[in-house]
């Protein structure tokens, strides 16, 4: 694949129009769930759980995040073990936070069953919050799209199962799904996410990594790029690993596949913790971001993998803020391109999210950095001195 410049990149803003070197910034965090218990009631503070995040993302022309729950009231018995919920209530936290988006890139949408999911969509239509990755069949395949400063944008969201396999066995290895059920847990329903039909909404869902399912994803990407070439396309997938530090092989093929058909960012999520970034095809895909706002810290409170000990090496309450810099490519198309991410560094609580600093900066600079080498090293993380670090192009470094 041939690489692609932006006009500020290649010859400096001194030398192009201004016009030509407006910098439009999409901000992404990783996983958001918050605490039933912990705003009041309709008079509650709701930029609380926020923290000095907050005029950050207000500040963003674009705030997508991955929402790992389900909007709905509380209620004491729940057929689902797992019992992600947000209060109905509290999709005021998201407008005051400037979400622009939700993205559905994960397996807790039908912890409520279908009302549950229900009430989720129809208080994102009340607040008007668009939202990404569930509806049905002829839907879900097709990707939201939104104007950001005058960019067209195109978020496309999926999910996948794929519980990886004991090569003994050739069964389904138990907490290695990223969204089945393992069956002998009592209490949850046959699985945690349910595909899109022409009749019931669902989600473009993928049971495993194969050949046949890779070429499916493409076809459906590279159509919408070849009608749309100067949309930025964002593509999202629930892929996992959890509690993993590097991805497998099969994955890597599945999201750099996604970059080949036409994406221009590509984002993992379900990790739980932080994973590498990679340049690939002019392209960042990012691996995982870890939870940005949660109200537990998973492999922590709840269990802990035995391949995973201990689960706090993975330090889940550390993620990031990665702040997409898109500008004008070079080529005829006239698109856009990731030119640079600046990451800001956070570290959560139960209740709320804040600027990491000191020694977990520092072991955030310093994970990231060894991660992104062993992809390729195709991703240089920078040090910053207003407390961010910046990803770019190992080739490009001095370009930007």
């Amino acid at each position: 694949m041939l690489k692609t410049f932006s006009v500020c990149s290649l010859l400096g803003a001194a030398f192009t129009p201004l016009s030509s070197c407006s910098t439009v910034r999409i901000g992404v965090t990783g996983d958001v769930n918050l605490d039933p218990f912990l705003i009041g009631g309709e008079d509650g503070d709701w930029g609380y759980p926020w923290g000095d995040t907050l005029s950050k993302t207000k500040a963003l022309d674009a705030f997508f995040i991955n929402h790992e729950a389900t909007i709905a009231n509380i209620v004491d018995a729940n057929p689902n073990n797992f019992q992600m919920e947000d209060p109905v209530n509290y999709t005021k936290t998201f407008v005051e936070a400037g979400v622009d988006a939700f993205v559905f890139a994960n397996n807790h949408q039908f912890d409520y069953n279908r009302s549950g999911l229900d009430t989720t969509l129809s208080q994102a239509l009340k607040f008007d919050i668009p939202s990404a990755g569930v509806g049905f069949e002829d839907e879900v395949r097709k990707p939201l799209l939104l104007d950001v400063e005058g960019v067209p944008v195109a978020l496309f969201t999926m999910v996948l199962i794929n519980c990886e396999l004991d090569p003994a066995t050739g069964e389904d290895i138990p907490h290695t799904c990223t969204c089945g059920i393992n069956e002998t847990r009592s209490g949850m329903m046959d699985q945690q996410c349910y595909p899109a039909t022409k009749d019931l909404i669902g989600q473009w869902l993928y049971p495993h990594i194969t050949d046949e399912y890779i070429q499916d994803i493409q076809t459906t990407i590279s159509d919408f790029r070849a009608a749309n070439p100067a949309t930025f396309i964002l593509t999202y997938l629930h892929v996992g690993p959890n509690f993993q530090w590097s991805p497998d092989p099969a994955r890597v093929a599945l999201l750099r596949g996604v970059v080949d058909a036409g994406s221009d960012a590509v984002w993992g999520t379900s990790s739980h913790h932080v994973q590498g970034v990679e340049w690939y095809g002019g392209a960042p895909i990012i691996y995982g971001m870890g939870d940005f706002l949660f109200r537990h810290f998973p492999g922590i409170t709840d269990y802990c993998p035995d391949y995973a000990v201990p689960c706090e090496q993975f330090r889940p309450e550390l993620s990031m803020l990665h702040v997409l810099n898109l500008e004008e490519k070079t080529d005829d198309s006239g698109g856009y391109l990731v030119t640079k991410i600046v990451t800001h560094p956070t570290k959560h609580t139960t209740e709320q999210v804040f600027f990491a600093n000191g020694e977990d900066r520092d072991w955030m600079f310093n994970t990231l950095t060894e991660l992104n080498k062993a992809l390729g090293g195709t991703a240089e993380v920078l040090n910053g001195t207003d407390g961010t670090l910046t990803l770019v192009p190992s080739n490009a470094t001095g370009m930007l």
